[in-house]
């Protein structure tokens, strides 16, 4: 399997986070895993991330993978694209742990895919427990 990871360049971890997801995949059976680090500006207007980015980028990779914020705008045809949520903003039950500008800037640019994102978690495990039930 061969990933790619997309992620622009931040502030407050992001950059740590990718990298270390990254080297995590390479060393437990990925090494061909990359990382396509983007400017920063594309935290802030994601959906211009296709036009910055060559036309077939996805055709040498199996999977896709971005953070919640940019995700969305990554969509390749005929790749899985995995999302990982990073922050605490989209869990109802952590955001006491964030502050009002950060659930700001995280629900600014597209909140209908913040929400999504924010449930997809709670459809995933109810999924698992009927898939359980069903098998035992």
């Amino acid at each position: 399997m061969r990933p790619l990871y997309i992620s622009p360049r931040g502030r407050g971890g992001v950059d740590f986070g990718i990298q270390n997801i990254l080297r995590s995949v390479r060393r437990f059976g990925a090494p061909q895993a990359e990382l396509l680090q983007l400017p920063e500006v594309y935290n802030f207007a994601p959906a211009l991330i296709p036009r910055g980015l060559p036309e077939g980028w996805w055709r040498n990779f199996d999977v896709i993978q971005g953070r919640s914020r940019v995700a969305f705008a990554l969509r390749a045809p005929g790749r899985p694209l995995v999302t990982t949520v990073h922050h605490l903003t989209t869990d109802p039950a952590l955001q006491p742990y964030s502050s009002p500008a950060q659930r700001l800037f995280y629900r600014t640019p597209d909140p209908a895919a913040v929400r999504r994102q924010s449930h997809a978690p709670q459809r995933l495990r109810a999924a698992a427990e009927d898939h359980g039930a069903a098998a035992g």
